[in-house]
């Protein structure tokens, strides 16, 4: 999975997609095809493979189906991802400033909102 996402990264889309074809675990393959098949701009694999994640995994993968949505440019429901991982206690929020797909999103005001609510980032210093 991390090796679809060094590719992804690279701009080796199609290398993504065969690596994310090999994951062996079920939920790790469908978060990591829903990357490459975007990435590989093939559409409707994407939506499958983001349907199969979000309609088997919801309750534990909400910080994984944000960065899906964050690879696609999709804000609004990034957000509202990353909230649904906060409330189901999804560990996976705490690496919001180092996820290279999220951190796309840091000068956004949302983004630093979040951040500061799960504590990973300082408030800014009140203005005298």
């Amino acid at each position: 999975m991390r090796l679809a996402i060094i590719q992804i990264l690279r701009g080796k889309a199609g290398a993504a997609v065969e690596l994310a074809k090999q994951e062996t675990d079920p939920f790790w393959r469908a978060y990591a095809l829903a990357l490459a098949h975007f990435a590989n701009g093939n559409r409707a694999e994407a939506d499958a493979a983001l349907k199969k994640l979000i309609d088997e995994y919801a309750g534990d993968a909400g910080s994984q189906i944000a960065e899906v949505y964050a690879l696609r440019k999709e804000p609004e429901k990034m957000f509202a991802w990353l909230e649904h991982g906060w409330t189901t206690h999804d560990l996976g929020v705490i690496e919001l400033l180092s996820d290279p797909f999220l951190r796309a999103y840091k000068d956004d005001p949302r983004f630093i909102a979040f951040a500061q609510k799960l504590g990973v980032m300082p408030k800014a210093a009140a203005k005298p």
